[in-house]
């Protein structure tokens, strides 16, 4: 294992395997072409286009270098920390079957046109590298700029921090600085509040007869009907179709495909715990078995989840999946999950880099949602995408105020009128309000702010009444 860094052109240095890094598009710098052209006149890359954190090896067709390995590290002018990783334990797997590479020669990937940190950059990539590379092989950091290569003096590596905590380090300042954190840190009260009403109003929702859990539970498994078609079952006066609708709001609140959550989750910004990947029919199922046993024990384990975070939001997280959890400890933290019992180990992992609400109720679905965020992300969820510019539905909805739309929809549906105008509604994108596509009776769907009518031999400028 060497640590340190060579003050010397990639290109000069005798070693089994270079790596270059790459674009999203394929493209390498010139002084990297140049390079290449010393070694393997013949090499180019083998695909047009890659994905953040992928690798090429070739072969080379002169003596000494064996391979060139492509890493995919910028992405119109940056990269991610999270990459880095990803490239060193990938290159460490692939070394695990490559017998006759014995040492490499890389840059500091990720800090010229991906604008990085020199130490974090080489840190991470070297810890990732080991965690999954033959130890027997020497990883060899390369720069000619004398200043970067002095830089370095006095600064030695953390080898004993895991790759995935060092990224998350390196992250930390840049992903606390989003506003999609900020409503949940600054927060004075609770921001699940309405969630948390609408849970026990179903817990204290108590029936006229004692067999009206079972007489819905027998009509739901012997039709076996979604959502929608079980309620329009029900006459709207019928005790059944408010408990019913009692477990449609409820969910509202809780998941993001929730039906008729735009109508039902009374939040401006349609907030939800998760994304639980439950159907709703599951979702009902098991809220009906929850008030027939009066225990959450039995239930589907992200239902149980969701309600155990309601229950103790302080010490839960919105984080419903296992597969998730068990990802997080693993890669995060370097342990097995054990269940409910490991969260408490890791808030206080949270509670160590300083992170921190206002209002403490919030703190385990602020440690929740950072883990979700693209750049922290990628450390647990390989898949991950590391570029931060797309914006989720999550965060266009908290910038959105769908109210006037929402307003609209619920009175069409009730109405039934052939005409809904939704111009001037503040509207970027139709899949945030899928309660729109309930109206089929529609035959005029107004969406623009203005237009043009052809009248009287004249095109005459229309504008909707606000």
């Amino acid at each position: 294992m060497m640590l340190d860094i060579l003050l010397d052109d990639l290109f000069n240095v005798d070693c089994d395997m270079i790596i270059v890094p790459i674009s999203t598009v394929g493209s390498l710098s010139e002084s990297f072409h140049t390079g290449i052209r010393k070694i393997s006149a013949q090499m180019t890359l083998l695909k047009g286009k890659y994905n953040l954190g992928e690798i090429e090896i070739q072969l080379t067709d002169r003596y000494p270098v064996k391979y060139i390995a492509f890493a995919c590290v910028v992405e119109d002018f940056s990269s991610s920390y999270g990459t880095i990783r990803q490239i060193g334990k990938k290159l460490g797997k692939e070394l695990q079957t490559i017998e006759n590479v014995q040492t490499i020669a890389t840059p500091i990937l990720g800090t010229g046109a991906g604008g990085l940190n020199h130490f974090q950059s080489r840190n991470i990539l070297f810890n990732a590298f080991y965690e999954t590379a033959p130890i027997s092989i020497l990883l060899n950091f390369c720069s000619p700029d004398k200043g970067v290569h002095d830089s370095f003096i006095g600064n030695p590596l953390d080898i004993n921090t895991p790759s995935g905590q060092l990224v998350f380090k390196a992250e930390f300042g840049r992903v606390l600085e989003s506003s999609y954190l900020e409503s949940l840190m600054y927060s004075q009260d609770y921001y699940y509040e309405l969630a948390l009403q609408k849970y026990q109003e179903f817990r204290n929702f108590n029936p006229s007869r004692d067999s009206l859990f079972h007489e819905i539970e027998n009509a739901c498994k012997n039709s076996r009907p979604n959502y929608k078609e079980f309620l329009s079952l029900y006459d709207e006066s019928s005790e059944e179709y408010g408990f019913l609708l009692l477990c449609g709001e409820l969910i509202s609140y809780i998941d993001y495909r929730a039906y008729r959550k735009n109508l039902w989750n009374k939040y401006q910004d349609k907030r939800t715990l998760a994304h639980s990947a439950v159907r709703q029919s599951n979702w009902l199922f098991n809220l009906i078995k929850l008030k027939l046993t009066g225990s959450i024990n039995g239930l589907s384990t992200s239902i149980k989840n969701a309600l155990l975070y309601l229950e103790k939001p302080e010490t839960s997280l919105t984080m419903l999946s296992i597969k998730h959890r068990e990802k997080v400890f693993l890669e995060l933290l370097h342990v097995n999950y054990e269940g409910e019992q490991s969260i408490v180990q890791l808030l206080d992992f949270f509670s160590a880099h300083k992170v921190s609400c206002k209002n403490r109720m919030n703190f385990g679905a602020l440690c929740s949602r950072i883990l979700y965020v693209p750049e922290i992300k990628s450390i647990w969820f390989e898949e991950a995408q590391f570029t931060v510019t797309r914006r989720s539905n999550d965060e266009l909805l908290s910038t959105v105020d769908l109210t006037m739309a929402v307003d609209r929809i619920s009175e069409n549906l009730k109405t039934k009128s052939k005409k809904l105008d939704l111009g001037n509604c503040g509207l970027r994108d139709l899949n945030l309000i899928p309660e729109l596509f309930e109206c089929t009776h529609l035959e005029e769907l107004i969406l623009s702010n203005e237009w043009a009518e052809y009248e009287n031999g004249k095109w005459r400028k229309k504008l909707i009444k606000k």
